[in-house]
């Protein structure tokens, strides 16, 4: 009995892909993350519009609400909130400090945040930027790249410098990666493990996680398609430190399609596509020309052989 080899591995490859979908779990967060800000990060609140008088971060986890804490100063590293941390809803996951109005101008203001999960009791801390009024083009922490198709950013996350890649910079499958290095350039060892968290509003998709493998000393990286449409998506990466506090950054960027291939290569490749396979040739058909082989080389020579007989047969009656 013949076995199609293409068949059987189409079946395992459909009972693997079913196995996969009810046997691995889905990412948990392992930390007390930012998932919205009000003010959002990197947003501007456009001049004459109503100031803030609060700042509120809801978390993916519950955070302490004696240990956590939310710090807010302007570009001259004067704090303008009130010091005021209190956890204040959505199940004891958003929490909020409270603004001074009077020293809010126009500007660039840095939020500072460092949570403990009563969840997992897990430490983290991180940072992001907002606008008021005339703030100007550097409302970023870090200006992005993007030169030969490659989306490169580079920002410093407490003592720790991270340089964020992604390559090609389409929708589509791409290569995340991620170097840290410490204040004199070196590789930063301390770093345990990373993951860059996807959300696309506007698709519908909320905390996709890519979890990227260590492939030397503060170099981590990971393939896959995680940005899977264009359009504008907010990213952040966690990393977990040896005996420190985890490290957290969050950008936003617009991400489109790959441009189309130009119509010749396209009538190529669909000429090439359209063109007939050569013949193939399984056991059964070699066994086939075998056999075939064998009969007509036992015919020529009975053939030959019994012409022979025959023409002795002929002789022995002349004879006789």
């Amino acid at each position: 009995m013949k076995i199609n080899v293409g068949v059987l591995s189409t079946v395992l490859a459909i009972m693997i892909s079913g196995l996969s979908g009810v046997c691995i779990p889905h990412h948990a967060y392992a930390h007390s993350l930012p998932v919205t800000e009000s003010p959002a990060a990197n947003s501007i609140i456009p001049k004459g519009a109503a100031l803030p008088s609060k700042l509120t971060i809801d978390f993916s986890e519950r955070p302490s609400p004696t240990v956590s804490s939310l710090t807010v100063i302007n570009s001259k590293n004067e704090q303008v909130s009130n010091g005021d941390f209190k956890v204040i809803g959505d199940g004891g996951r958003e929490a909020m400090t409270t603004l001074d109005t009077k020293k809010l101008t126009d500007g660039i203001y840095t939020v500072e945040w460092e949570t403990k999960s009563l969840d997992d009791g897990h430490i983290a801390k991180g940072s992001f930027v907002f606008g008021i009024g005339n703030a100007g083009p550097g409302a970023a922490a870090s200006e992005p790249s993007i030169k030969n198709n490659r989306y490169a950013i580079q920002t410093k996350i407490m003592n720790v410098n991270a340089k964020i890649e992604i390559n090609p910079f389409y929708s589509g499958f791409n290569t995340f990666k991620v170097t840290f290095t410490d204040a004199a350039g070196k590789p930063y060892t301390k770093v345990t493990s990373a993951e860059i968290v996807f959300n696309n509003a506007a698709a519908d998709i909320t905390n996709e996680v890519a979890n990227l493998q260590k492939i030397r000393p503060g170099v981590f990286s990971v393939t896959g398609g995680y940005i899977s449409q264009p359009g504008e998506w907010d990213m952040a990466l966690s990393a977990q430190r040896v005996q420190d506090l985890d490290l957290y950054y969050e950008f936003t960027h617009t991400v489109t399609n790959a441009p189309s291939a130009p119509q010749s290569t396209v009538a190529v490749n669909q000429a090439a596509t359209m063109q007939e396979p050569p013949p193939h040739f399984d056991s059964f058909a070699w066994l086939a020309i075998v056999l075939a082989a064998a009969v007509v080389f036992g015919s020529v020579f009975y053939y030959r052989r019994s012409k022979q007989e025959l023409r002795k047969t002929v002789e022995m009656l002349k004879l006789d």
